[in-house]
C-alpha cells in the first residue's frame, strides 16, 4: 500500500489515496517505505464499521474488485497507475508489480499471501456452506421418513381423519336425502311422482303425499364409511400380530 499510496518529496503529488495526507510521510529517494505513512495509510483501511456478515460470496467480490483493477504488460501483472516502470517517478507510475505473473496466477502465488490465504478462505467457507445445507436437507428427509415410520406402527393414528372423512360424507348424503326430499314434495300426481322415483303416500293416486323411496338405489355412505374404518382397524391389527 505505501508503493501506491505513500506521498512523494520534491513537490510531486502527495494526496493519492486519500485528501490530507501528513505531509512529511513522503518517500526519500532511494529509502524504504516510511513507517509513520504505512500507519496512516492503514488507519485510513480499518476506519469502516465493517457489521456485514462476511461470507465466501463477499470475499469473492472483493477479490473479483482486484482482478478487475489489475493489468498486465503480457509479463508481469501492475496494481495501480503503470507507464513504464513503478518507481513512482514523474511519467513512470505509482503501482506494485509482480513479475512474471499472470493476473489470475496472483491469487495462487505464495508471495503474495494477502491474495492467496483469501481465496482459499473463500473456497473452504463454500465448501462448508454447501456441506452444511447438504446436512439439513437429509434431516428434513429423516424426519418426514421417521414420521410416516411411526404412523404405520400405529394405524389408530389413521382413525382421526377417517372419521372425519365418515362424518363429512354423512353430512353430504343428509344434503342429498334432504334435497330429494324437497323434490318429491313438489309433485301432487301418482304418474309425476313415481316418474322421478319417488313414491305416493295417501287415500289414493290422487290424494296423497309425494315422498322419496325408502332405501331402493341408496347407499348410506355414512355407515360405509364406519365400515371401511373397522375393517381398515382389522387389517392393521392382523398384520401387527
Amino acid at each position: 500500500m505505501s508503493c501506491v499510496c505513500q506521498g512523494e518529496a520534491n513537490g510531486e503529488f502527495d494526496d493519492i489515496c486519500f485528501k490530507g495526507q501528513t505531509a512529511a510521510n513522503v518517500w526519500q529517494n532511494s529509502g524504504a517505505p516510511y513507517q509513520n505513512a504505512a500507519r496512516e495509510i492503514a488507519g485510513k483501511c480499518i476506519t469502516d464499521e465493517h457489521k456485514q456478515k462476511t461470507t465466501y460470496r463477499t470475499i469473492r467480490q472483493a477479490l473479483n474488485k482486484i482482478a478487475r483493477l489489475a493489468t498486465t504488460d503480457g509479463t508481469s501483472t501492475y496494481l495501480g497507475v503503470f507507464q513504464t516502470n513503478c518507481n513512482g517517478k514523474q511519467n513512470n507510475g505509482r503501482c506494485i508489480k509482480l513479475s512474471n505473473k499472470k493476473p489470475h496466477e496472483i491469487f495462487k502465488d505464495p508471495e503474495t499471501p494477502w491474495l492467496k490465504d483469501m481465496e482459499e478462505l473463500a473456497a473452504a467457507l463454500e465448501a462448508r456452506e454447501k456441506h452444511d445445507n447438504l446436512v439439513n436437507e437429509r434431516s428434513k428427509q429423516l424426519a418426514v421418513l421417521a414420521a410416516r415410520a411411526r404412523a404405520l406402527e400405529n394405524p389408530r393414528s389413521f382413525a382421526p381423519e377417517i372419521a372425519q372423512t365418515a362424518q363429512q360424507t354423512a353430512g353430504i348424503q343428509g344434503k342429498v336425502e334432504q334435497n330429494k326430499a324437497d323434490t318429491c314434495a313438489t309433485h301432487t300426481a301418482n304418474s309425476t311422482c313415481t316418474n322421478n322415483n319417488c313414491k305416493l303416500e295417501g287415500k289414493s293416486e290422487t290424494d296423497g303425499t309425494c315422498n322419496p323411496k325408502d332405501g331402493e338405489g341408496q347407499i348410506n355412505e355414512a355407515e360405509e364409511g364406519a365400515a371401511a374404518t373397522s375393517a381398515e382397524g382389522k387389517k392393521f391389527t392382523k398384520k401387527k400380530t
